[in-house]
């Protein structure tokens, strides 16, 4: 998914990335191909794994998510693979959009398959996503002006 996908700029810049086309999701089509040994997409290995991670307990409960926040970096561990809470936010906001448009590059047929998290986790997840974000400007903005306030005494003194 593009960085800025879904802001209204974002959109007006670049419609190729939005429905139907999704041009994007060229990328994630592996995720739907048939692995060959199977036709029924829910034995689809992509299919699984998102499908047990939707389903775990931390993600139907708000309070373990906020518990999760609190951490320095909040991620999940799933296999090997680190993921972190924005690509989470991505995933949902992925099958948001292929729920509710569909794709040029998405079965039809796949549509109605598609998980999402409740309403309750999202909107933890997004609160908690939006108060890191205000917190680290508030930081940069912090660090810029005393980083002036040092370059101009600085400045003033040499």
């Amino acid at each position: 998914m593009p960085a800025n996908f879904g802001d209204p700029e974002d959109r007006r810049q670049h419609p190729e990335n939005y429905a139907p086309g999704y041009r994007w999701m060229a990328d994630m089509k592996w995720m739907w191909d048939s692995p060959g040994d199977t036709t029924d997409p829910t034995q689809f290995p992509s299919f699984v794994a998102i499908k047990r991670f939707l389903g775990r307990a931390y993600m139907q409960h708000g309070w373990i998510l906020e518990e999760i926040a609190m951490a320095t970096f909040p991620a999940f561990l799933i296999g090997d693979e680190i993921v972190s809470w924005m690509e989470v936010l991505r995933l949902n906001r992925n099958n948001e959009e292929l729920i509710d448009n569909g794709a040029k590059l998405f079965p039809e047929e796949y549509r109605s398959l598609i998980h999402c998290m409740p309403l309750g986790t999202i909107y933890t997840l997004l609160k908690e996503f939006d108060r890191r974000q205000k917190l680290a400007s508030s930081f940069n903005l912090r660090r810029d002006s005393k980083h002036q306030i040092v370059s101009s005494f600085s400045k003033r003194h040499t």
